[in-house]
């Protein structure tokens, strides 16, 4: 028995960043006959579907005029050759022009030793960075974080929700897959082919990590309203490749 009280102390004590919803996850949106099926999180019953429009390649040579900075100009900070999006140095970030709300974001990273950066969504500028949700790029083996920041893991959503133990960590010193679902309220991650995370905006768990969120501008942070797709420029870097966007719509 005294070997029992010490483990239910500590049990007692784990933080609720690292208790938060880690296992099992929610139902996840499946694709069959070119629709989406997306199930509510309290209610996997209740299916929204979505139809997906022609997928864009946002690396060829046709899209690269599309890349801007947050005034909506040329980003000399940034190059596109070679079927690759690569950060030259500064500290602006790369936006994609126009707005997105429902949509599926596949992409190919790889960061430098110790490096940072991130993928946005829902985005807007100010100051020329991007503000909104994050899909976390970070050296997870080389970049040291507290345990209890597990938020701050790649393919956590930035601040708020952590990734699935199993899904990391990166594959150091190569290019690893990265995907961003968005589905109406859903949202789903994905790391290397695996499951990283997915949540449901409007429930009460999101609305506590939105209120505090340090980067809740009271406006538009929490509400999926749709927004800008951005690279962040975290002065670290990174490279981008099979940059590939398929807009999804509502089904009739």
């Amino acid at each position: 028995m005294r070997h029992i009280f010490p483990i239910l102390l500590s049990l007692l004590l784990i933080s609720p960043a690292l208790a938060q919803q880690n296992w099992p996850p929610n139902p996840i949106a499946t694709f069959a006959d070119g629709v989406w099926s997306v199930p509510d999180e309290k209610d996997p019953g209740l299916i929204t579907r979505f139809s997906q429009g022609p997928t864009r390649d946002l690396c060829s040579d046709a899209e690269a005029a599309n890349w801007v900075d947050a005034e909506g100009n040329p980003n000399p900070e940034w190059k596109i050759q070679n079927g690759e999006i690569v950060r030259l140095g500064g500290g602006k970030d790369l936006f994609l022009k126009g707005e997105y709300k429902d949509f599926i974001l596949e992409f190919e990273f790889k960061v430098e030793f110790a490096g940072n950066s991130g993928v946005y969504f829902h985005a807007w500028g100010e100051d020329g960075k991007a503000m909104g949700y994050e899909y976390q790029i970070i050296d997870d083996m080389n970049r040291p974080i507290h345990e209890t920041y597990q938020r701050y893991f790649t393919a956590s959503l930035y601040q708020m929700f952590h990734r699935y133990d199993a899904a990391g960590p990166i594959n150091y010193g190569g290019f690893n897959t990265g995907k961003i679902l968005v589905a109406g309220n859903h949202i789903e991650f994905w790391l290397n082919g695996k499951l990283a995370l997915n949540v449901q905006a409007g429930t009460k768990l999101w609305n506590c990590f939105v209120s505090n969120a340090r980067t809740n501008d009271g406006k538009r942070f929490g509400k999926m309203i749709g927004g800008q797709i951005a690279f962040q420029n975290h002065q670290h870097e990174i490279i981008f490749r099979n940059v590939k966007l398929t807009e999804l719509k509502p089904a009739q």
